[in-house]
């Protein structure tokens, strides 16, 4: 019973609630608005707004009046600078000395450009990173908050001096122009919904504005920009003064809560700005480092290009047919794994070619075969790399020929290239069968490589025994000097001179950076 009884009040509990609840909500609000309005009415502001006709009065615009005639240099100041990122550059600036500066400029990319002319790209890195470092030790913790207070204190400045004024005071008289705004003398009163979005505006500006009891870097600053601003900081300070009242009586909040019949309008403070210091010497450290990486490639590519037409002349080192830079970069834009060693495998097969099937065999011809050596030890492993070169070539094309579209290898790859943008275990099987393959690639790099070095390292031992009074690996030079065209000696040390130029070659298209 006494549950029914329970049931039966909690009904009309919730059934008066839904018929009335509304109109309590109202008269809430009302309630809300009126404590309100007599908190307002017992401020020092209480001259602004009249609450019983909702009209803001003349001595409201009065106050934006006197602060616009104030700013108006320094607002059309702001309006002049169209990148607004430029302000992070100048306040750094301003603390950055002269020595710091002249560094800033040398690691410009026009001048990392023609220092890279002057001296060697190793140099030329180390040097940079040498500049890069004494700059960011310039940034101490000090230094760094100096920059990101004045930072703050400039935008807190360059917020308020860019509010619109001149769009507000003219509601309060129509006759209001730029270039008569020294002449007006009084303001009509308006209907406070009118300006409801500008108080909003202004009272958002006003309530981010940092509380800075000291703003003299500020003005440091300003001086810097060469602003013809007609704040002074003893101006700026009554200036400050009178908005932090404003701003801590909360008269701008009441009266927006008022006009828009919002008791729980609350105007929230902007976050403020991000640290500026820490990414502009990220940026710069990136953007330096990018020149030096472009740099790079292109010494390596200028190198590149002299090695290969010392050794090949006007010959053609791009000899492989699948297993090339075209295709690599075609998997490359499909996000997927690329092939590694296609420059290097095409110079190998060059060499083969145009080095090792004509002036390596006239080597072995002269030296090998016809040469008298002391002891067999010393001819078996030059012998030995010889003719593992042999095969190098023939071993290069069956590689090359293997990813063809009719070979097995080649024809996955086409058949999975099409899907691998959209199936996982296609792109997986791509790029294990493209690591496979630059596996290989390298395996027959360095395999070969082995040999010509000890090719090398054999014919460098040659030069050095030719200069003894008895020479100790071979015993007949003079007889070996009548089959070469010109002194052996020199046949060696050219001969010696393109290996160790092609080493240099390979090492530099096989190296990981």
């Amino acid at each position: 019973m006494d549950t029914e009884k329970k049931s039966s009040h909690n009904f009309f509990k919730d059934l008066f609630s839904n018929l009335f609840g509304s109109k309590d909500e109202e008269s809430e609000k009302r309630r809300k608005i009126k404590s309100i309005s007599k908190k307002f009415n017992k401020s020092k502001y209480n001259k602004y707004y009249k609450f019983s006709s909702n009209e803001i009065s003349p001595s409201f615009p009065k106050l934006f009046y006197d602060i616009y005639k104030i700013i108006l240099p320094s607002q059309r100041m702001f309006e002049s600078y169209k990148n607004p990122g430029i302000f992070k550059k100048i306040v750094i600036n301003h603390f950055i000395p002269d020595d710091l500066k002249q560094i800033e400029v040398s690691l410009t990319e026009e001048n990392l450009k023609s220092l890279a002319k002057e001296i060697p790209i190793d140099h030329l890195k180390t040097t940079v990173e040498e500049r890069l470092t004494a700059f960011n030790d310039f940034f101490t913790a000090e230094i760094v908050s100096k920059i990101e207070t004045t930072y703050k204190q400039l935008m807190a400045f360059k917020d308020f001096c860019e509010f619109d004024y001149f769009f507000m005071l003219k509601k309060f008289n129509k006759s209001l122009s730029e270039s008569n705004i020294n002449q007006i003398s009084s303001f009509d009163k308006i209907s406070a919904e009118y300006i409801a979005d500008d108080i909003k505006d202004f009272a958002d500006i006003i309530y981010s504005m940092p509380d800075f009891q000291d703003w003299t870097e500020l003005f440091e600053v300003l001086k810097y920009m060469k602003t013809s601003s007609s704040i002074t900081p003893s101006t700026w300070k009554k200036i400050i003064t009178k908005i932090t009242s404003l701003r801590l009586s909360n008269a701008l909040q009441m009266m927006i809560q008022m006009i828009t019949n919002d008791p729980n309008y609350v105007i929230v403070k902007k976050e403020p700005v991000q640290s500026i210091t820490e990414r502009y010497l990220e940026t710069m450290r990136a953007e330096t480092t990018s020149v030096i990486s472009k740099l790079v490639t292109q010494d390596k590519l200028n190198k590149t290009s002299a090695s290969l037409s010392e050794l090949f002349g006007n010959n053609s080192v791009q000899l492989l047919k699948y297993y090339t830079e075209e295709t690599s970069q075609e998997l490359k834009s499909k996000q997927l794994s690329p092939f590694s060693y296609c420059n290097a495998l095409n110079y190998l097969k060059a060499f083969m070619i145009y080095i090792a099937k004509s002036e390596l065999r006239d080597f072995y011809d002269i030296i090998i075969v016809r040469g008298k050596w002391e002891s067999p030890v010393l001819c078996a492993p030059v012998s030995n790399a010889y003719h593992s070169l042999t095969f190098v070539s023939d071993k290069i094309t069956m590689f090359d020929e293997e990813l063809a579209e009719t070979k097995p290898t080649g024809m996955k790859i086409k058949n999975l290239l099409p899907k691998a943008a959209r199936d996982n275990s296609s792109r997986n099987i791509i790029n294990r069968v493209v690591s496979d393959t630059n596996n290989m690639a390298f395996e027959i790099i360095n395999t070969t490589m082995r040999n010509i070095i000890i090719i090398g390292k054999i014919i460098k031992s040659l030069v050095d025994d030719l200069s003894k009074p008895k020479p100790e690996m071979l015993t007949n030079w003079h007889e070996v000097e009548h089959f070469c065209e010109e002194p052996i000696r020199s046949y060696l040390i050219k001969l010696y001179k393109k290996i160790y130029q092609f080493n240099v070659l390979i090492q530099s298209n096989t190296s990981k950076e």
